[in-house]
């Protein structure tokens, strides 16, 4: 029977533009790339935190607190930073009653915790002003208030807080324009310029897809 359990936190962890990276390298690598994203966070899995399950590129994970699903989510950050040439990630966090069925959960708070996620930019991660309470006793995290924000299918405005490790070093690189792969510009096996401003690329094939129209990826 499906049960009802409370003030447990549930996070989503999405890979940025992977619609973009499967376009331009193909089915086979964005595979690998979600079989690595999934690794990376069993791999980084803090306390109480678990994985439900992966859906296309995303992982949905829970925890029994918010604190360990934000040091689960800034430890995929870090990780997913270390990886080289691989896409972004942005990640949504939100606490409430969830239903827990079968190894699943459902619910408002589960929808929530998704359209935060949509809101997060390559490398963020986003929680409410659930999540941000919750962290107010931590000298280890920061949370910065965004504002409040019109979420797909959620009746009112919610208020929307980044939260980032004190201290922690930022994340580097920049993102390939057309298959939004984080790579270095030092690095880079292509460099172009267009409109003022010079792009970087993961691979020649890349490059080649920007010079064809530029205008798609600027």
């Amino acid at each position: 029977m499906p049960e009802t359990r409370s003030d447990r936190a549930v996070m989503f962890a999405d890979l940025a533009g992977f619609t973009a990276l499967t376009e331009a390298h193909g089915d086979e690598d964005a595979v690998a790339v979600t079989f690595r994203f999934t690794a990376l966070g069993n791999d980084v899995l803090v306390g109480t935190t678990r994985i439900v399950k992966t859906i296309g590129d995303a992982i949905m994970f829970t925890a029994d607190s918010i604190g360990d699903a934000v040091d689960t989510g800034i430890a995929l950050l870090t990780a997913v930073d270390a990886e080289p040439s691989f896409p972004g990630v942005r990640i949504g966090l939100h606490s409430g009653d969830m239903v827990e069925h079968d190894g699943d959960v459902y619910g408002a708070t589960v929808n929530l915790a998704a359209r935060v996620a949509e809101q997060a930019r390559s490398g963020q991660l986003l929680t409410t002003e659930v999540g941000a309470r919750a962290l107010d006793h931590r000298d280890d995290v920061r949370t910065l208030e965004l504002g409040e924000v019109a979420l797909k299918h959620i009746a009112r405005p919610v208020a929307i807080f980044a939260v980032e490790r004190v201290g922690g070093a930022e994340a580097t690189g920049t993102l390939d324009p057309v298959c939004h792969m984080v790579i270095d510009e030092g690095t880079a096996p292509a460099r172009l310029p267009f409109g003022g401003r010079e792009y970087s690329f993961c691979s020649l094939e890349c490059a080649r897809v920007f010079i064809e129209a530029p205008d798609l990826y600027t």
